[in-house]
């Protein structure tokens, strides 16, 4: 099998090119600067090209003959980068694919569905994405399903919650972790609220079955795994050797503090992450259980023991 990976050097393109390489696939690799793709495997063909640029094709012998093209790149943190690298990088590489692949697999969010205080969220929910990731993230799907029938390739959408795993570039677990280890965090608001967190090694799993399984073939899937804010902290404060702390944090001055903080010192406290800790939405992974028999290969609970092990290497 000829497998390209676009965002190669991060979380999940390193997990994907080391699960094919490890089938024994010839495996491509996109990165945006060849000097910093130290951790992509050797025998796996590298190529450097940035999507946000104008100038200059993709690379062919990166798509041509290819039989899956995982789309992992996108630009998470920067927000003056967002709408050319998510939309008008994938438009330029989408244009580039036509004729040279097989399928294509999009790497999306749940963000595309805004941030619901609860219910249940499927693919058939509507689309409201709140900031300007999920927005240009939405925007790369709706490009992606509308180009490939015309491009002769099809396509699936995998959309999930927050990847996890050792390497990981999001923040705020960390701090999570930090808060607990110092006796500094607790639930937040009333008890019942659900924090969406998928291992890295589950996504990798069901981005394969996207990839290679026929009935997938043009179908949006939501990807996730939940559990409860409570348990979170019962999960971290095992691993930290910490005590579960017994009070709570009230919401609405947490609100306020974030309120504030995102006026006076952005980053350290936001209203998406207060909204993180107090969320009671489900997101239903009946569809891609049904249609792909997706199974976890990996328990998010052990996923959080591993993550916390690493952590703790580090910064002792």
């Amino acid at each position: 099998m000829k497998v390209a990976v676009t965002g190669a050097g991060g979380l999940l393109g390193k997990a994907l090119t080391s699960l094919h390489l490890a089938r024994g696939d010839d495996v491509r690799a996109l990165v945006r600067d060849a000097s910093r793709s130290r951790g992509v495997q050797s025998g796996i063909r590298v190529f450097e090209h940035d999507l946000t640029a104008a100038e200059g094709e993709c690379p062919l012998g990166f798509l041509d003959g290819a039989d899956v093209v995982y789309h992992c790149a996108a630009e998470l943190h920067d927000p003056d980068r967002m709408a050319d690298a998510n939309v008008e990088g994938t438009r330029r590489l989408l244009k580039a694919a036509a004729g040279r692949i097989g399928r294509w697999v999009q790497v999306s969010t749940v963000a595309v569905y805004g941030r619901p205080r609860g219910g249940t969220i499927s693919e058939a929910s509507c689309l409201a994405p709140h900031d300007r990731y999920a927005m240009t993230k939405a925007g790369a799907d709706a490009l992606v399903a509308g180009l490939s029938a015309k491009g002769g390739f099809d396509q699936v959408i995998l959309r999930s919650c927050a990847v996890i795993g050792p390497g990981m570039q999001g923040r705020f677990l960390y701090r999570v972790f930090g808060l607990l280890n110092r006796g500094l965090f607790a639930p937040v608001g009333a008890p019942g609220a659900l924090v969406s967190l998928m291992p890295v090694a589950n996504v990798v799993h069901a981005l394969q079955a996207c990839a290679s399984l026929p009935q997938a073939a043009g179908r949006t899937y939501i990807l996730a795994d939940q559990l409860s804010v409570e348990r979170l902290i019962e999960v971290c404060c095992d691993a930290l050797g910490r005590p579960v702390p017994r009070w709570r944090l009230p919401e609405a001055p947490l609100r306020a503090a974030a309120w504030l903080s995102e006026r006076i010192v952005p980053g350290k406290l936001t209203q998406a992450q207060v909204d993180i800790l107090t969320s009671r939405v489900r997101y239903s992974t009946e569809r891609i259980r049904s249609d792909l028999e997706y199974n976890d290969v990996m328990n998010l609970e052990d996923a959080l023991r591993e993550l916390i092990a690493v952590w703790q290497k580090h910064k002792s």
